[in-house]
């Protein structure tokens, strides 16, 4: 599921995707210029940061620029870093309500587990540069 700070996360990438043109970009600019809470920016950055999806510098000119070009980072990614790598499995508290004689439960939990791999993939398949693409900002991008 996508959640604001998946969404944050994704929005700020794209940001920086379309707008570093080989420089750092301050978290206030970012959080500005896309209507985003600085706070929540802060830790979504945080934790981009520490797996090297984006790079950053202090300073004057400090900021954030991506690590890696767009389509090397893709949205299953971004979102297991920003949610956690539980997003795409089902909550235990449904798996431990199925009992060993409940058909219809161990089917659900089988339909939904296979709904979210199917849902991963697709977002393992989608980069960053696909949703620049789809949003028709592909003319402005400046590829690192």
């Amino acid at each position: 599921m996508i959640t604001n700070r998946s969404y944050y996360g994704i929005s700020a990438l794209v940001y920086l995707a379309v707008n570093s043109k080989g420089k750092f970009i301050g978290i206030r600019e970012i959080a500005t210029r896309q209507n985003l809470p600085i706070r929540f920016l802060e830790l979504v950055f945080s934790r981009l940061r520490a797996t090297d999806i984006v790079k950053s510098t202090r300073g004057a000119a400090g900021g954030y620029q991506l690590a890696r070009v767009p389509n090397e980072i893709t949205l299953a990614e971004v979102i297991s870093v920003c949610e956690g790598s539980s997003e795409f499995v089902l909550p235990s508290t449904v798996t431990e309500r199925v009992g060993p004689d409940d058909p219809i439960g161990k089917s659900l939990v089988k339909i939904m587990n296979e709904q979210f791999a199917l849902l991963h993939r697709n977002l393992a398949a989608t980069t960053l540069a696909d949703i620049i693409r789809s949003s028709g900002l592909a003319a402005e991008m400046y590829w690192i």
